[in-house]
């Protein structure tokens, strides 16, 4: 990034002072802190789309911006409530940031959407079986509201024995009735998994429920601000939204992937002696290709690159990367070039 004349930055101060029209910034060595979790030096989603916005909006020709809450999700398979409001509340002043930008701007699309379902989180459980007409919405909101930290962000506040598991479940997540087998549960949960065995502790607590710590099928909300109102109303399938924002930008996708992709069989057909879909590790999908020559070469989907048949990189393009869509590989027009 450096070498690409990016201003790489490491810290909130960083980023803030930043000038550059190119900013790559790495503020931890692996996941960035659960908003409630955060370090002065970590800054918050709200503060990366402002910057974001205020770097990307100096281009003349527009710009294309993703801002993931993607710690939401995390939150969810944890069962952790407290985890998925503070995110959800973080993520939202986000969306302000966006939609008073769209606003002033009077030429931006702001969509607001999430990929899936996660957890079948609801105010009431079992708990609330009997008796939940009467139940007041403090009883859910204000045991959530008690939390300092969230379900993983707890597990530094523990000594390194882990004795002092009632008093800072007290003083940071306002539970004073831990049972016997939740403190042993919490004392022989493994490091960097506590969400897991205090999310639904928490949960319990204020009568949240949930389903699964995995996906759910069901319908997800879709908010749209465009400056000519015109927006997608009533259900619509996922893939309609791509759709939408081609009308709305007046581009042509399918120009588009003419101009810059080929079908990997129509662009190999001349060089190769055979294709086979492989796997590139971890379940990620790679097409393999070899030459006449017997010489083989793998194509990993979603990488900006070939490699040999040890895993080397030979091959890197300058624009596109390569694609599966589940039925057919597509291929920036530069990789037959490897063959040349």
């Amino acid at each position: 990034m450096k070498d690409s004349k990016y201003d790489y930055v490491t810290t909130r101060k960083e980023m803030s002072n930043s000038r550059s029209k190119k900013i790559w910034g790495m503020f931890a060595p692996d996941s960035m802190s659960y908003d409630l979790d955060k370090s002065d030096s970590e800054p918050s989603i709200q503060e990366m789309t402002s910057k974001a916005l205020k770097t990307l909006s100096k281009n003349s020709q527009g710009f294309m911006l993703m801002v993931e809450g993607s710690e939401i999700d995390w939150a969810a398979h944890a069962n952790d409530p407290v985890g998925v409001v503070t995110d959800i509340l973080a993520f939202d002043k986000a969306v302000k940031v966006a939609i008073d930008f769209a606003r002033n701007d009077g030429n931006t699309l702001v969509i607001i959407v999430s990929d899936h379902g996660n957890s079948g989180i609801t105010m009431g459980n079992r708990d609330t079986t009997k008796g939940y007409d009467t139940r007041k919405l403090s009883e859910f909101i204000e045991p959530l509201k008690k939390a300092k930290v969230t379900a993983l962000g707890i597990a530094s506040k523990f000594n390194k024995d882990r004795t002092n598991i009632k008093e800072m479940l007290k003083k940071y997540m306002g539970i004073d009735d831990l049972a016997d087998d939740e403190i042993a549960a919490i004392k022989d949960t493994k490091d960097g998994s506590m969400n897991y065995t205090v999310g639904p502790i928490i949960a319990k607590r204020s009568f949240i429920g949930f389903t699964t710590g995995g996906h759910t099928g069901e319908e997800v909300v879709l908010y749209c601000y465009s400056p000519l109102n015109d927006r997608p109303t009533g259900v619509i399938q996922n893939t309609d939204i791509a759709k939408y924002v081609e009308k709305e930008l007046g581009v042509d996708l399918k120009s588009a992937t003419n101009e810059l992709f080929v079908k990997a069989g129509d662009l190999l057909n001349d060089v190769s002696s055979s294709i086979v879909e492989g796997d590139n590790g971890a379940n990620n999908p790679a097409l393999i290709v070899f030459d006449k020559k017997g010489e083989g070469y793998i194509f990993p989907a979603n990488k900006n690159h070939i490699t040999d048949m040890t895993g080397k990189i030979v091959w890197t393009y300058k624009q596109g990367l390569n694609i599966y869509n589940t039925s057919n590989w597509y291929l920036p027009k530069e990789a037959v070039s490897i063959f040349k």
